[in-house]
């Protein structure tokens, strides 16, 4: 069901109660201050505010990671978080080395 926490596909980390109380601080924050400023190292949208609350939308609000994957850089647009996650598999992809 598409409202249940325990659905697969979902890492487990995303439905933490931290995760989820850290992502709702985000929100409000979004909802009193009208923006939040993304912390991607690299931001590939035109500007560093954050304006939209809907994760699901390419400059909407995320919770953007560490590069340890355990902390949190702090708010990012989704497009950026995605950017950062591709940049991140990219390099792990291309340090694996095959001896045949």
């Amino acid at each position: 069901m598409p409202w249940d926490r325990n659905r697969p596909g979902t890492d487990p980390k995303y439905r933490s109660r931290e995760h989820i109380a850290y992502t709702k601080a985000l929100k409000s924050q979004l909802k009193r201050d009208g923006y939040v400023t993304c912390m991607a190292p690299e931001c590939v949208m035109p500007t560093r505010a954050i304006t939209n609350p809907n994760g699901r939308h390419p400059d909407g609000l995320t919770a953007g990671h560490a590069p340890n994957g355990v902390d949190y850089n702090g708010p990012e647009h989704r497009a950026c978080n995605l950017h950062d996650a591709a940049v991140r598999a990219r390099a792990r992809r291309e340090a694996t080395t095959l001896d045949w």
